[in-house]
């Protein structure tokens, strides 16, 4: 970021993106997770949920559920294993038929977790294996994300349509639907909803003279 940073300098009113051939975000255990432990806790707001394995020490691991915890997020993980004929991942049992149990991890350890882009400032975006709509979409995306001083919108990811091929949102939580337009309906909130209550009017939300 610091090379970034010097190579676009910040300008008031303006919001800076870069586009890089690929990023990652680490996420870090907050404290020990016993052996067999259905979650565990990371120290920053998480966004490792849906379908996607993640390798995490010596197993791949898919999350689901997560709660806010005064000390971080914490996630409901299982392990899995990838079908060999159809390619999905399925949950991973011992040799008794049970859930495999999740091996120990200590504090500090990480999972890394292959990101599109980073709402920052400036704004990261990964091109690697992209599409130049779906970059161009992405950027729009993360603009809707941006925050004072560079951007104006804090518009938050939502689920817009299932399956991803379908959304129209550009803030829609995943990449890979068409992806151009704002919502006036509202769309419920991606992340910290998990009773699917929370919504957002992305319309309304936008600043108007």
């Amino acid at each position: 970021m610091a090379a970034i940073n010097r190579a676009i300098r910040a300008e008031k009113g303006k919001i800076r993106v870069a586009l890089v051939k690929k990023i990652s975000s680490a996420y870090e255990l907050a404290e020990n997770s016993p052996a067999g432990a259905p979650q565990i806790k990371v120290t920053a707001p998480s966004v490792l949920t849906g379908d996607t394995a993640l390798k995490f020490g010596s197993e791949y691991v898919q999350f689901t559920g997560q709660t806010k915890d005064p000390l971080g997020t914490k996630v409901d993980v299982q392990v899995v294993t990838q079908n060999p004929t159809t390619g999905a991942w399925e949950p991973k049992k011992d040799q008794n038929g049970q859930p495999f149990p999740l091996p120990a991890h200590k504090k500090g350890d990480f999972i890394e977790f292959p990101a599109a882009a980073w709402g920052s400032d400036p704004i990261v975006i990964a091109v690697e294996d992209s599409s130049i709509d779906i970059i161009k979409a992405t950027i729009l995306h993360e603009v809707g994300h941006s925050i004072p001083p560079g951007g104006r919108f804090q518009l938050k990811d939502v689920r817009d349509a299932a399956p991803t091929k379908n959304a129209t949102s550009i803030m829609h939580e995943q990449q890979g639907g068409k992806a151009n337009c704002l919502r006036y309906l509202p769309r419920p909130l991606a992340y910290d909803n998990p009773a699917g209550s929370k919504e957002e009017n992305q319309w309304e939300k936008i600043q108007r003279p």
